[in-house]
């Protein structure tokens, strides 16, 4: 009997899977996460917590992102002594990666003195040590093409919203379970080539799942430059798994409370702090 109950249900998960098209689910998914209230973001800036144990060390560091709609994008990683950004517009694209003492990494420009990008104004100490503090570094074509998604502004997940509208592609490839959670499996390639897959419930249509290659996920957590700050390689290829839970609601946009990524030996958390809607961009953040 328990054969035949399970069996049945197989069959009912096969058929609502088969239903349903990806433009059905991701229609609810844009509901779910607030529906027309995305359309309405200019402006966006989130403040995260990022806390994870590397080589026995506990780290916790502020993670701001800053997006004005298709004109800016900016994410800062704060902390343990100097602060890393990564900078996209429509045309340009930077990052800044300064040498951290005790771990490497950073970019030696010159062999003394100090100074540093813009008169001392980045990085670490000036003066002495092994490294001088790091230049930005302007990204090249191919590297901005792949950040350009960054400038999307449809709140936690801009890629699966009015996804056909930039150039994405979506594929249903049935259902799967997430810590016994019933979920849609939707592979996402972006218009630059990225692939990401989703996880959806198939209860909530939130996303509590994500699975792509390291550079992908690590960039968006912030961890791309705090790995290379480190001189930590960043296993470009490899696949890391995201999870998201604690949705909540800003102005009637959810956004995840909490998301947890796992990467070789790092167990990375990231805890939402404030979320900020059409609010006024400090001046601060367009600057290098």
């Amino acid at each position: 009997m328990k054969k035949i109950i399970a069996f049945a249900l197989l069959l009912f998960s096969f058929s609502v899977s088969q239903s349903q098209t990806v433009d059905d689910i991701l229609n609810k998914v844009d509901s779910a996460l607030g529906g027309t209230n995305l359309d309405t973001i200019k402006s966006l800036q989130i403040t995260s917590n990022l806390s994870f144990n590397m080589m026995n060390r506990n780290i916790s560091v502020t993670l701001n992102t800053i997006r004005d709609r298709g004109k800016f994008f900016r994410r800062q990683v704060s902390g343990m002594g100097n602060n890393s950004y990564t900078i996209v517009t429509p045309d340009e694209g930077y990052t800044f990666i300064p040498p951290m003492r005790g771990f490497g990494g950073g970019i030696a420009i010159n062999d003394g003195g100090g100074g540093g990008f813009g008169g001392g104004g980045f990085g670490g100490p000036p003066g002495g040590g092994d490294r001088q503090p790091a230049a930005p570094v302007k990204m090249d074509d191919a590297q901005l093409a792949n950040h350009l998604f960054e400038l999307d502004q449809a709140g936690a997940f801009s890629s699966l919203i009015h996804y056909a509208a930039k150039g994405h592609k979506a594929e249903l490839q049935g259902t799967a379970k997430v810590n016994k959670t019933e979920c849609y499996k939707i592979k996402v390639t972006l218009k630059s080539g990225q692939q990401i897959t989703y996880y959806i419930s198939t209860a909530t249509y939130l996303i509590v799942q994500s699975e792509a290659i390291s550079k992908y996920t690590l960039e968006q957590v912030g961890m791309g430059p705090i790995l290379a700050m480190m001189g930590a390689s960043e296993r470009d290829n490899m696949k890391t798994v995201m999870t998201y839970s604690d949705y909540k609601d800003f102005n009637g946009i959810k956004f995840p409370g909490k998301q947890k990524l796992e990467f070789g030996a790092l167990d990375i958390q990231l805890e939402t702090k404030e979320v900020l809607i059409n609010k006024a961009i400090d001046n601060k953040w367009y600057t290098m």
